[in-house]
């Protein structure tokens, strides 16, 4: 699942220009899949017994949150 995710990414970067339209719209799937690659990782993967791995992931998630949020809510919330 994880690789799909990636060559849908790579896909997207490379037909950008022709899917201009709809380029935001598969750009805000990167942050849904970031976030199911990373809770899938905590939940299942062996490589995430570790504390500290954990930790480093559940912070990169709020870190992404907060630059979501500034990127994305921030703008919506400025034009209302």
């Amino acid at each position: 699942m994880d690789s799909l995710f990636t060559r849908g990414r790579a896909v997207s970067a490379v037909y950008r220009k022709k899917i201009s339209k709809t380029w935001k719209t598969v750009h805000l799937f990167n942050y849904l899949a970031f976030y199911m690659v990373s809770i899938h990782a905590l939940l299942i993967g062996t490589d995430f017994s570790s504390t500290g791995i954990k930790l480093l992931s559940i912070v990169m998630m709020i870190i992404v949150a907060g630059v979501f949020i500034d990127k994305h809510l921030k703008k919506s919330i400025l034009k209302i």
